[in-house]
């Protein structure tokens, strides 16, 4: 009798122990590179909501996932993944054994409250029915951000402390996107190429997306935007407040051309 009680105790001080590691996991996750959102609830996990679901269980240094298969629900596909949390809201997942292929996720209500915690600025948009969720291609935009930290104002890109470098921006996001760019140019029928440069295809595609607090008087956005227009990029959108939803994809954004 005192061997099973003193069992039983063992499993539940291993049961508490395992599920305070998971208690620290619990939440929604999203990768600095903008394209993967992980969700850990009690008792699944989500990958981009609706891609890819199963169920999970996590020690001091690993994650245990049962993945259900796409197109055969009585197919289980285990992975195992090294993980270390190093603050509350940053997880570093590791896919290799060796470490060599890892990514960095943050913890964040929703992807808005993502972006204004992966840049370091505190914004609270407003609302505009007007707005609608934006059709253009996340990853040829570039995130400006006129918001406060402390306190003070702060008018930056997601790539720059402020707004004097935006050659180097398009650069940046020129150099993240330049395989996806060629190769859906190369996609296009030549009579279209002739008719159409890739440097000039490449600037059609590119835009600005503006994220601003609502407090910022109305002369300090017109006079970002006349400087954004300044610039070889000439699309600009502003974000405004939406609600994410599991059947939008969690990256789009509701937006206003200007």
């Amino acid at each position: 009798m005192k061997k099973l009680l003193l069992l039983a105790l063992i499993s539940i001080l291993f049961y508490n122990c395992n599920n305070r590691y998971e208690k620290s996991i619990i939440g929604t996750w999203y990768s600095l590179d903008e394209k993967t959102k992980l969700t850990y609830t009690t008792d699944s996990i989500f990958v981009n909501d609706i891609t890819r679901k199963g169920t999970w269980k996590a020690d001091k240094n690993q994650i245990t996932c049962n993945w259900i298969h796409h197109f055969q629900e009585d197919s289980i596909i285990k992975n195992e993944y090294l993980y270390q949390l190093i603050h509350r809201n940053r997880i570093v997942l590791f896919y290799e054994k060796d470490s060599s292929k890892q990514e960095v996720f943050l913890r964040s209500a929703n992807f808005i409250d993502y972006l204004f915690k992966k840049n370091d600025i505190n914004i609270n948009l407003e609302k505009n029915h007007n707005a609608k969720y934006s059709k253009t291609e996340n990853k040829y935009g570039i995130k400006i951000f006129i918001g406060y930290k402390n306190d003070s104002l702060i008018i930056k890109s997601e790539y720059s402390k402020n707004l004097d470098n935006l050659d180097y921006d398009i650069e940046s996001i020129l150099k993240e996107n330049s395989p996806f760019l060629k190769n859906e140019y190369d996609d296009f029928h030549d009579s279209f190429k002739k008719r159409v440069s890739f440097n000039k295809w490449v600037k059609m595609n590119l835009y600005y997306s503006i994220f601003v607090d609502k407090k910022i008087p109305q002369h300090i956005v017109d006079s970002t935007v006349k400087k954004l227009k300044n610039s070889s990029i000439q699309r600009i959108y502003r974000a405004y407040k939406a609600k994410e939803s599991r059947y939008i994809d969690f990256y789009k954004i509701k937006e206003v051309k200007l």
